[in-house]
């Protein structure tokens, strides 16, 4: 994958809609929520990271349409509520996300290059009409 390559990819999925969550979805959702907020008040407070709020359901909910959105999908399917939940649980409760990934391998010409990042603010993120000129 080159660093050209998916600085189109990022523009181009950033670009389209947001997917939709269906009731299905969003009813999975919240069970997962309910029982991480189950297994925190019963997990030794002292090990339990952050504590599970209202605010960890926003955060199951936005980072599973970012990964479906991210696949260029127009729905947020059961695949990625799981996979955000993994990260959720591993996060709070310091627990290993169960399949082991293999590294992505980087071309050479990204490893060779010490750009450096400049963070584009989150208002002009927000706004999808305003992109800056190198990644249109």
């Amino acid at each position: 994958m080159t660093r050209e390559f998916l600085k189109k990819y990022i523009s181009f999925v950033k670009s389209q809609n947001d997917p939709e969550l269906t009731d299905d979805t969003l009813s999975y959702c919240a069970a997962l929520y309910a029982g991480l907020r189950q297994k925190a008040s019963s997990y030794d407070q002292d090990k339990v990271s952050v504590p599970v709020t209202v605010r960890t359901l926003e955060t199951l909910i936005r980072l599973a349409t970012a990964h479906a959105k991210l696949r260029a999908s127009k729905t947020v399917e059961m695949d990625d509520i799981e996979v955000v939940h993994g990260m959720l649980k591993a996060s709070i409760f310091n627990e290993n996300m169960g399949k082991k990934q293999e590294p992505v391998k980087i071309d050479e010409e990204m490893e060779d290059e010490s750009e450096e990042v400049m963070p584009v603010s989150r208002s002009r993120a927000r706004n999808k009409r305003e992109r800056p000129a190198e990644l249109a």
